[in-house]
Formats: C-alpha cells, sequence, structure tokens
C-alpha cells in the first residue's frame, strides 16, 4: 500500500509539473507574458487543471496573478524559496502554508522562464489545492491505523494523509516530530534521512506512543520522499489472525489472490493508460504530447544514423479563426492540420503541438530538396482543409527548417532555431519557408532591434506622411493623393519602409502605426480645409491585422468626426493578398466601409493571388495597378495591362496606375482606358508643406 500511495502521489505531482512545463513553452513566447490576453487563457488553464492560481514573478518581485487577469501588480519584498530556485533556473515544488495573495494553504509548483537570450526572465508558479494529495495520502492502512506523509529532504512536512498520528507539539519536521517521543530513535532516523538523501528506501522500528514500523521511500522528484508508519500491534495482530486463519481460508485466499491480482492488474493498466493520455496525448490533435516527443526524439537523436531536421510549422492567421468561428471549430482546424502533416511525412518521423497553432516535426532526409518537397506537399494538403474552405477562409502557413548537425544541442535548442526561420517568413505570401542559417540569429536580434526602434518612433512622433499627388488620365488634372508613411529619424535619417514595415506586421505593431498615420492625414486634410484648400480625396493604406480588428470602422469613423471630416476626404487602400486570404470576411469589411461612404481601393492587384471570383465579388471603387505591370511595356506587358483595364471595366471599377514614369506609360495607359496616374513622371511622394502648394493650384 505504502508502493501504491507512492505511485499515486508521484503521478498527481508529475502531471502538474508536465502542465506547468507546456504552460511555460507558450508564455516564454510571448512578447507580454502578463498581457490580459495571456493571463486569461492561464485562468482558463486553472480551470482545467484544477490550479488554484497560475501567475508571473519578474526579477523585481512584481508578482501578476490570473485572480485578476494580470491587471494588477503585487510586490512582495520576501516570497517562497521557489522564487529564489526558480531564478537558478530550478523547478521546484513546495509548501505555502500561508498565500500572502489569497490566505489558503496550498502547495507550490514553479519552474523558470527564459528569453531569447537563454537568461531567466521571470518564474512562473500555480497554486494547489492540496485536498487531492491528502485524499491519495490516506488509503485505508491497516483499518485506518496507517500514517503516510510526504517530506522534503530536510524532513519538513510538505502534504500529509487526513489520518495523522496524535502528536503533542506538532511542528513542520517529520523527523522532529519522531526524535521527541523517544530518543532511541535518533540514530534510525538519523539512518533513514541519510539513505533517502542517497534516494534509498528502508524499513525500521521505532517507539512512538508504541512500538511501530517505520517505512521510507524516495518519491523520484525534486528531492520529495513518503513516509508510511504503522503501529508494529496492528501489523502482528493482522499477522496472527492471518496465520490462525489461514489453512481453513487457504481455498477462498488463492481464489480472492488471483482475483485481487487480476484487478490490480487491469486497474494498473488503466493508470497507465490515463497517466500517458495525460502525460503523452495531445488532448486536441490526440498525437503526441511535446512531453512525449522530446521524450522519444532525444533517443532517436542518440540512435539514427540518417541526416535529421526540425521543422517549426504555424499559422500565420489561426488567430482570426478562433476570433471568427470560435474555439471549437479552430481545435477542430488544428487536428486536420495535424492529419496533413502526419500524412505528408513519406520518411521517419515525429510530430508535436507544441502550443496553440504551432507544431513541431522531426524528420529524417536524404537532401535538402526533399525538405523543400515536404514543404510544399503540407502547404498543398492545408489548402485541402476542408472545414472553413467553404467560407472562402484561406489558411496561410509557415515554416522554419533545421538542418541537425552535430552541436546542434537539446531539443528545445533545435526547436528554437527552427522557429526562429520560421518567424523570418511569418506573413510573407510569397514564401512559406526559411532554412536556418548562423547568421538568422543575429537578423533576429536585429529585428527585435528595429522593434524597439519603432515603439520609440511612435512615442517620439518620428512618423510622418508623405502624400503623393494622383493625377485624372485624360486632363491632367489633380485629383487626390496616397499618404505613404516615411521614419525620420532624429530628423535626418530615412529609414526604409521595407525595413521596418514587414517587422511591424509580424509582430502586430503595424495596427498602431496605421492608426497613427491615419489620424495624421486626417489632422493635415482638416488644417487645408481650414486654410480653404481643395480637400481632395487621399488613400491611406489600412493593414491585414487592422482591417479585422472588430471595432476599426468604428474608430476610424470616430477620428474622421474629430477633425470634421467626411468619408469621402479618406479612401483605404486594402492589398488584394489581405482580402483573398479571408474573402468572405473581407467581403463584408469592404461592403461596411462603403456603407460607411469611403471608398476602397484594391492595391497591388496582380502581384498576389488574383481571382476574377474575388474582384467580382468584392464591392470596391477602385483597382490599382502594380508598378510592376507599368514597368513592362514589351508586347506581353501591354497586353497584360489591356486585360486588367478591362476587367476593372467590366466590374464598374475604376483603374489606378501606380509607379509611372515614362512618357511613353503614361500615353500608353491614358491611350488604353486607364482612369487615374500616379508616379514621377507627374509627382514624387513629398512632405505636407510641398504637398499643400499643389493643393494651392487646385480650382
Amino acid at each position: 500500500m505504502a508502493q501504491s500511495s507512492k505511485i499515486s502521489i508521484y503521478r498527481e505531482l508529475n502531471e502538474k509539473q508536465a502542465t506547468l512545463y507546456q504552460i511555460s513553452n507558450f508564455v516564454e513566447d510571448e512578447e507580454n507574458m502578463t498581457s490580459k490576453e495571456v493571463m486569461g487563457r492561464l485562468k482558463a488553464i486553472c480551470k482545467d487543471d484544477y490550479f488554484t492560481r497560475i501567475g508571473i514573478i519578474y526579477p523585481n518581485k512584481d508578482v501578476y496573478i490570473t485572480d485578476d487577469l494580470g491587471e494588477k501588480v503585487i510586490h512582495f519584498d520576501e516570497i517562497g524559496d521557489y522564487f529564489y530556485r526558480g531564478m537558478q533556473g530550478k523547478t521546484a515544488i513546495s509548501r505555502m502554508y500561508e498565500d500572502s495573495i489569497g490566505k489558503k494553504d496550498g502547495m507550490i509548483f514553479s519552474r523558470p522562464l527564459y528569453g531569447t537570450d537563454n537568461n531567466v526572465k521571470g518564474v512562473l508558479f500555480a497554486s494547489y489545492e492540496i485536498k487531492t494529495l491528502q485524499n491519495l495520502l490516506s488509503v485505508n492502512l491497516f483499518d485506518g491505523h496507517g500514517y503516510s506523509v510526504v517530506i522534503n529532504k530536510d524532513g519538513t512536512k510538505i502534504v500529509a494523509g487526513l489520518n495523522a498520528l496524535p502528536i503533542k507539539n506538532d511542528t513542520r519536521n517529520v523527523f522532529m516530530n519522531l526524535k521527541n517521543f523517544d530518543t532511541d530513535n535518533i540514530s534510525v532516523l538519523e539512518k533513514a534521512k541519510a539513505d533517502l538523501i542517497e534516494d534509498k528506501s528502508g524499513l525500521a522500528l521505532i517507539q512512538a506512543y508504541e512500538p511501530m514500523y517505520l517505512y521510507y521511500q524516495p518519491l523520484g522528484m525534486d528531492n520529495l520522499s513518503i513516509i508510511t508508519i504503522i503501529p508494529k500491534s496492528v501489523i502482528e495482530t493482522k499477522y496472527d489472525m492471518l496465520m490462525r486463519n489461514v489453512y481453513i481460508l487457504s481455498g477462498v485466499l488463492l481464489i480472492l489472490v488471483i482475483m485481487i491480482v487480476i484487478n490490480i492488474v487491469l486497474d494498473e493498466r488503466r493508470k497507465k493508460r490515463q497517466l500517458e493520455n495525460i502525460l503523452y496525448k495531445d488532448k486536441v490533435t490526440g498525437g503526441y504530447s511535446y512531453t512525449k516527443f522530446c521524450m522519444i526524439v532525444k533517443e532517436w537523436l542518440e540512435n539514427s544514423p540518417s541526416k535529421k531536421a526540425f521543422i517549426s510549422f504555424d499559422i500565420d492567421n489561426f488567430k482570426l479563426i478562433n476570433d471568427i468561428y470560435g474555439y471549437k471549430i479552430g481545435n477542430i482546424v488544428l487536428s486536420d492540420v495535424w492529419q496533413v502533416l502526419k500524412s505528408s511525412l513519406k520518411r521517419h518521423g515525429f510530430i508535436t503541438r507544441t502550443y496553440a497553432d504551432n507544431f513541431l516535426i522531426a524528420v529524417e532526409f536524404e537532401d535538402k530538396a526533399e525538405l523543400v518537397t515536404l514543404t510544399e506537399d503540407i502547404v498543398r494538403g492545408i489548402g485541402e482543409i476542408t472545414t472553413i474552405k467553404k467560407e472562402k477562409f484561406r489558411i496561410i502557413s509557415s515554416m522554419g527548417i533545421y538542418i541537425v548537425d552535430d552541436d546542434g544541442g537539446s531539443v528545445e535548442n533545435m526547436q528554437n532555431r527552427a522557429m526562429m526561420a520560421r518567424r523570418l517568413v511569418k506573413n510573407k505570401y510569397d514564401n512559406f519557408y526559411r532554412f536556418y542559417y548562423d547568421d538568422i540569429k543575429n537578423t533576429v536580434i536585429e529585428k527585435k532591434t528595429i522593434m524597439d526602434g519603432i515603439l520609440q518612433a511612435l512615442a517620439l512622433n518620428e512618423f510622418y506622411a508623405y502624400y503623393q499627388p494622383k493625377y485624372d488620365a485624360q486632363t491632367k488634372k489633380m485629383i487626390g493623393g496616397e499618404a505613404l508613411i516615411r521614419w525620420i529619424k532624429n530628423e535626418k535619417t530615412f529609414i526604409s519602409p521595407a525595413k521596418f514595415i514587414p517587422i511591424a506586421e509580424e509582430v502586430g505593431i503595424i495596427i498602431d502605426i496605421d492608426r497613427y498615420i491615419f489620424e495624421s492625414v486626417c489632422r493635415q486634410q482638416s488644417e487645408w480645409k481650414q486654410k480653404g484648400l481643395a480637400v481632395l480625396p487621399i488613400s491611406v493604406n489600412v493593414s491585414r491585422h487592422k482591417l479585422y480588428q472588430s471595432d476599426f470602422i468604428k474608430e476610424y469613423t470616430k477620428i474622421l468626426h474629430k477633425y470634421g471630416l467626411n468619408p469621402s476626404n479618406i479612401q483605404f487602400e486594402i492589398t488584394e493578398g489581405n482580402l483573398f486570404s479571408e474573402q468572405k470576411i473581407g467581403e463584408q469589411i469592404v461592403d461596411k466601409l462603403r456603407q460607411a461612404g469611403f471608398d476602397v481601393l484594391i492595391d497591388d492587384f496582380g502581384t498576389g493571388y488574383s481571382s476574377v471570383s474575388m474582384i467580382r465579388d468584392i464591392n470596391a471603387a477602385e483597382m490599382k495597378i502594380d508598378k510592376s505591370f507599368v514597368d513592362d511595356m514589351s508586347d506581353k506587358g501591354k497586353a497584360i495591362i489591356q486585360h486588367v483595364i478591362a476587367i476593372a471595366k467590366t466590374v464598374g471599377m475604376k483603374t489606378v496606375a501606380e509607379g509611372v514614369e515614362t512618357k511613353q506609360q503614361y500615353e500608353f495607359l491614358r491611350d488604353n482606358g486607364c482612369d487615374i496616374i500616379q508616379g514621377y513622371y507627374f509627382a514624387k511622394p513629398m512632405p505636407a508643406a510641398e504637398y499643400e502648394t499643389y493643393l494651392e493650384k487646385c480650382e
């Protein structure tokens, strides 16, 4: 029975540790570990995994907890030993007799949180009521006369069963309590303590209020041990009764023993299956959990002579799936993705979902071309997922590939390298995979520097709207303009949009930039209006992140009214790729913008995922012909432009040609029915003051 208690306790504690390990993986990957969204997900995990609280402690001892979704910071000068162990990179299981936050008796599980530099950036902890462990320890040991307790290496009581020993002046140290019964116990207990330090089990006779057997054994995790104490008289009584009746009951006992053994074997198998499901099976996909994946992959790395690679996979727009269709549909999509990944593997390999929509693949291969083919098969399979295909929602994936070398390090390190490569192609629809090279780490660091610079630029108002005029192709009359973002650092250094816009889109800061530029344009339009200048419509770009915010139209309309403008003063440019990936939702958003009075332009037509059906269904006012088409004045290039203009006219859209630089380009576009011209042939992008001089010439 003591061994059974050990197994039950080990299983319970190990399950909680494994859960916390998986939580730490996704928390570490978040830019803001204590955002309301992250704390909300942690609170949901609390409910599912029976934690009373999950929290994050920063090195300065600021504590954020799920009770208030991290909206309130609590500072403690002294936090339990688990915090200091976590800051040293160690996991911990400890007893909390008084919780300074909630005044609850319980246990604390904790583990360190690492940053991208592999330094500890905080401690993740979860509190847990001890009732479950107490019940597991309170099994019916010899008619309730037995007593079990979990202790740490120095004998401090972590959790005890409900049927405790009657001890006067009970302290938290079990060894001290037993020494107080009788001095003869000292040598026995010292040996037991020494044995446990060396991970040894043992049985000894001690003196309490009566002679008692002491059975001690290491629990096998975090220097914890379990002690079971049973009165000698109880054991002897049971033994005598057994001997008196052994001959009479031998036949019956034999049958009972057989039945018990069968029942134990079946029960242990059931418990083993349950434990394996908890630790080794992903609840959403039914595949390997990350814990199981690491176990088998570690052995595979050591024993397989084949070439090996790790592929980090995720869905660029997965958050939209959860937001629009709900978590139930989101989980079905994740299960579909897992099936695609599994069916795409043609060689020996392993797959796991690490968290959310992030998957990790470990696979054998012959050459890099085979890996590229694998990624293409995956993308093809993802495109055939039917769960939300009827909604015209395109699932976009990103993959990073790390080819294992001799100094690859741990599974976690290899995963991180594949993840670094994956992040470099996220939200880049022209490329869905990237191999890891040593210089990628420097690229990631450079991206982090640029990201920090963007935040600082927003705070210091270093972003400016430059304006490029648009002209009527037939009359050459100025009819509006486009606002283009420029980052001028310290009022002298220009930073190219091509360098910072992709990073801003990847991390989501583009939402703030979009709003900043929109309000800048509205403010400028208002100033020109007050000066009595012509208020010609200015088009502004809207990113996919901003486009699919639920309150986007309401927010922008409020800003428009703040500056006394009408929707006709502003146009929105939306790239066709953003509309194509979630076409049905894109159709609805464009319709709502048109209903609110805004004109919508489809930008970069022909460079992404153009389709006639999309142009037919999207109720846009204008279509912009991309510069790459305008530059091609070959016969084939001219033919393509003519067809694009014809398609636009068929569905009632005007056409805008951007990047027009030569007289030849202009005259061809004009003669073939293009409505609006934009480019250096007429005017380059310019600051507001210079653009104002153009407005002064307008009637």
